[in-house]
């Protein structure tokens, strides 16, 4: 068994997970979900996006 398997055991029977349980699943969730929005805007394109444009959006609520 690996793990994260463990670690999904047991937060499912109410344990918490440590410290450096919930960092790497932090890390492992961040780095697919960047992945995920990398390919989309692979596959789709950027039309230009930029980041102060996506930041101010954000900054402004919409």
């Amino acid at each position: 068994m690996h793990a994260w398997s463990e670690t999904g055991h047991a937060i499912k029977a109410g344990k918490l997970p440590t410290l450096a349980e919930a960092s790497a699943m932090k890390l492992y969730s961040t780095e697919a979900a960047t992945d995920v929005a990398m390919e989309a805007v692979r596959l789709f394109g950027g039309n230009e996006i930029q980041v102060a444009h996506v930041a101010k959006g954000l900054l402004a609520g919409n």
